[in-house]
């Protein structure tokens, strides 16, 4: 019964991808999962709150649906879809870093890279860039340090990473919480 019922979902999501597309957490997901070797999955429940996070301007109302259906006890908002997708990924015990995946701070680079290549990208709701994928990995406290400290990697983004000195979000980084 169990096998039949992934198989229905499996089918479902192959249906909902040709509907609505993929996006940023597929695009960071499948360079995450390449390069580490780590279950798409799991890699995928790692990206999520911080995909999540970086397109809150453009789906405010989807997250707000969101909330009614995973925390209905709570408010309806953005910020309660990603708290509630945190506990859930905590629940069920996902890794919440790429770190926790077996990555090191020298694959920034070759993740963002990767995550650009992948044509998924053009289906999120807000535009991808190189910058918004250094702040997106970083928030996901690719290195060992937050995203709030400076970086010391040297590279073509260095210059966006001394951006990253304010406060990460604490709610989703690994080291802060979420």
């Amino acid at each position: 019964e169990a096998r039949a019922q992934m198989l229905l979902g499996s089918a479902m999501a192959a249906m909902a991808f040709n509907v609505a597309g993929l996006g940023s957490v597929h695009g960071t997901g499948h360079a995450i999962s390449a390069r580490l070797n780590a279950a798409h999955g799991q890699t995928l429940a790692t990206m999520l709150p911080h995909v999540m996070d970086y397109n809150m301007p453009e789906r405010t109302e989807k997250y707000e649906e969101v909330a009614r259906l995973l925390a209905p006890e709570g408010p309806a908002s953005g910020t309660a879809a990603i708290d509630a997708v945190l506990k859930l990924r905590s629940d069920i015990g996902i890794d919440k870093s790429i770190r926790d995946l077996g990555g090191e701070d020298d694959l920034l680079p070759t993740l963002v890279e990767d995550a650009m290549a992948d044509l998924i990208n053009v289906f999120n709701p807000r535009p991808v860039d190189p910058e918004a994928l250094v702040y997106r990995l970083t928030a996901l406290c690719v290195l060992r340090r937050h995203a709030h400290e400076r970086c010391n990697w040297s590279w073509r983004f260095g210059a966006v990473c001394k951006r990253l000195t304010k406060p990460c979000n604490r709610r989703t980084c690994a080291f802060g919480g979420g």
